[in-house]
Formats: structure tokens, C-alpha cells, sequence
């Protein structure tokens, strides 16, 4: 299809909207009426995907429709979306290759499923490290963990592409034991001081396993609880409060930590600070990116820095990409900072060999932008 011009329809939330009457889908309707804006930017990167000349745009379409939609209801979401889709193919001009997507779907999924319960088996799974800064010292203080697939033919796979899947099965807790383990187990290796960062997932934060299984990791790889903490979300996505707490209270009185990820960007509220364990917030990146041009974000940023280090909390900027960027964090207060300017995801020897380095060496390579990784 290179080189045919073609006329893609702009898809905004009243177009949606007045699809999503014609469609005559009460249900429909319902499930995606918070959800108009995130369909309408879905449905543009499966048109430019479905645009290329690779055989499996679409497929890469379908778990970019996927991934979005588990975050907002799993499988009657991911369905709604594929009749939506349908419908638009139907109302609309968009080109006649879209209504392969359902199908396309439907078979991708089938199969990333069946080749997910296999994935543990084959060792297909990585961990990366994402450090952060203590910027006044330019020593890595700690590392987030994300998980990775290594899929055998659709190449490496972030956790937004796997993780809800793995959420609708029994797979979840298998990976997360798994992530939990060999994560602990490499940072052994790190200097005492160096902090483990682990995201919860949804799935995990009202499990009556949560606790035992965090215990049974520790006690097998000789980590330190004080050196462990665990990501969480959103509230939104947590569905028993109640039993949240309990979990994130035990784990506390382990000595694990327990940040507040993304806070200022999602849902979390001063009340949250208040009645859950939390040890750290992460400041969104959105704020992060907006210190630098808008007054008023850069002034939300000094309180929320204020606000957490007078009760005792420990504060990270996450998404720092720019010199500018980190210059008017650290005037705001803010002296631990996590990005690509400082460093880009990195394997577990080599935040080994850059933990175990020399001040000199920590200052250069480990502090220096990150335009060198790959």
C-alpha cells in the first residue's frame, strides 16, 4: 500500500459518539462512554499501523487495541472494542483492511496466549533495570524492575503488550513469583545502599498470597526487606481497598516499602497518603515534562516535593529527560530523579559494575545523559 494516498477520517468524541448510536448497542454504548477519547486515538495508530508494508502491522495493531483495552475492563472491553471497530468499518470510509482487525484479534490473541503459558518454560522472560538518581551524589539509589518478553518472533515485548493477559489467567501469579525471585537474587549483587523497585500488579494487591509468597522470596535469595519496595498504580484499579491495605500494611511492617507510582498524574489523593503505608511518591512524568514551560506545573511540583519530605517521604521525579528539566527539579527541592537523561533501562551486571565503580566513574558515565545506550 506505499506510495497510494489515502483518506483517513479523523475520529474525535462526537463522531464516536454519534457511531456509537448508529451501532444501536446499549452496552456498547455504556462500556465506552468514559472511553471515547482513548478509542479515538486507538483506532489512529491502527490506521497508520494497518498503512504499512509489514504483514504484521496488524497483529501489532491488535495488541496496541488489546493492551489499552485490559487496562479498562479485560476481556468485555477487548470484545466491545472489536464490534466497535466492526462498526466503524461499516459506517465509515476507513479503508476495507480494517475489517480484518476482528478476526486478526481474536486469532492473535489465541495464539499469544497459548505461546504465554509456554514463555516461563522457555526462559523467555527478561528483567531490565531502570535506575534512579540521587542527584546530589550521582549514585544510582535504586532500581525499578520492569519485565520484558522476549517473544521468539514478535521480538522484545514490554509488560503493557503481556501483562494484561497474563492478568485474565492464572499466568500472573506464576510471573510475578518469577519476577519477584530473580529480581531479589540480582540485587543481592548490588551495594547495600542500592534500593529494588517491583510494580504490583492490579491482580496482586488483594491476593491473600501477596504477603506469604514476598516472605518465601526474600527468605530464598537472602534480600533485605529494607531494601525492597513495591510500585503501586493507581486506586482506581485496586478493586478491594480494604483488603489493600491489610496487604500493603503487613508488607510494611516487613520494613518494605511502598510507593505511590505516578502521583499528580493519576487518581491518588492527599486521603491515600494518609491511610496507606506509603514510603515514596513518584511524581508524574506528565508533570515532570511541564516544569520547564508552565509556572503553574513547576509550583504543583515544589508542593507535592514539600508536602511528602515534611511527613517523611521519600520523593522521585520519574521521566526526566532534559539538563533543563533536572535543574528546575533540584531547585524545586527534588533530589532523586529517574530518566533516559541519567540512564536507560540497563541489565542487572551492568548496574553491578556501575554501583561497584568508582566515585569518578559514577560521576561520568552513570550521571552523563543516556544518549549512548541503546
Amino acid at each position: 500500500m506505499t506510495g497510494r494516498a489515502r483518506n483517513n477520517p479523523q475520529f474525535d468524541r462526537a463522531q464516536l459518539a454519534m457511531l456509537g448510536e448508529a451501532l444501536g448497542r446499549d452496552e456498547l454504548r455504556s462500556m465506552l462512554s468514559g472511553l471515547l477519547a482513548e478509542i479515538a486515538a486507538i483506532m489512529r495508530r491502527i490506521e497508520t499501523s494497518l498503512g504499512q508494508d509489514d504483514r504484521d502491522a496488524a497483529s501489532r495493531a491488535c495488541l496496541v487495541l488489546r493492551s489499552t483495552a485490559s487496562n479498562f475492563g479485560a476481556a468485555r472491553l477487548a470484545a466491545a472494542c472489536r464490534d466497535f471497530a466492526g462498526g466503524i468499518v461499516r459506517e465509515t470510509s476507513v479503508p476495507a483492511r480494517l475489517a480484518e482487525l476482528s478476526d486478526t484479534i481474536d486469532k492473535t490473541l489465541v495464539a499469544l496466549d497459548l505461546e504465554l503459558g509456554d514463555a516461563l518454560h522457555k526462559d523467555e522472560f527478561a528483567l531490565l533495570y531502570q535506575p534512579w538518581l540521587d542527584v546530589g551524589t550521582r549514585r544510582i539509589a535504586g532500581c525499578e524492575a520492569p519485565v520484558r518478553w522476549r517473544h521468539p518472533t514478535r521480538g522484545l515485548l514490554s509488560a503493557m503488550q503481556f501483562i494484561p493477559m497474563a492478568e485474565e489467567s492464572s499466568m500472573i501469579a506464576q510471573l510475578s513469583g518469577w519476577v519477584l525471585r530473580r529480581a531479589c537474587a540480582d540485587a543481592t549483587n548490588w551495594p547495600a545502599g542500592v534500593k529494588l523497585s517491583i510494580n504490583l500488579s492490579p491482580e496482586q494487591y488483594a491476593s491473600d498470597f501477596l504477603c506469604g509468597a514476598v516472605v518465601d522470596a526474600l527468605d530464598f535469595t537472602g534480600f533485605a526487606a529494607e531494601r525492597l519496595e513495591f510500585e503501586i498504580v493507581d486506586p482506581l484499579t485496586t478493586g478491594d481497598l480494604r483488603k489493600l491495605k491489610l496487604n500493603l500494611d503487613e508488607l510494611a511492617g516487613c520494613g518494605i516499602g511502598i510507593t505511590l507510582d505516578r502521583f499528580g498524574g493519576s487518581q491518588w489523593s492527599l486521603n491515600d497518603i494518609r491511610e496507606l503505608p506509603c514510603t515514596r511518591i513518584k511524581i508524574d512524568k506528565s508533570l515532570v515534562a511541564a516544569v520547564t514551560t508552565s509556572a503553574r506545573d513547576a509550583r504543583i511540583v515544589a508542593t507535592l516535593v514539600a508536602l511528602a519530605l515534611g511527613i517523611g517521604l521519600a520523593v522521585t521525579a520519574e521521566g526526566v529527560e532534559t539538563a533543563e528539566q533536572a535543574e528546575v527539579l533540584r531547585g524545586l527541592g527534588c533530589t532523586e530523579m529517574q530518566g533516559f537523561l541519567f540512564s536507560r533501562p540497563r541489565t542487572a551486571v551492568e548496574v553491578e559494575a556501575d554501583t561497584r565503580s568508582k566515585e569518578s566513574r559514577q560521576a561520568g558515565r552513570v550521571g552523563e545523559p543516556a544518549t549512548h545506550e541503546n
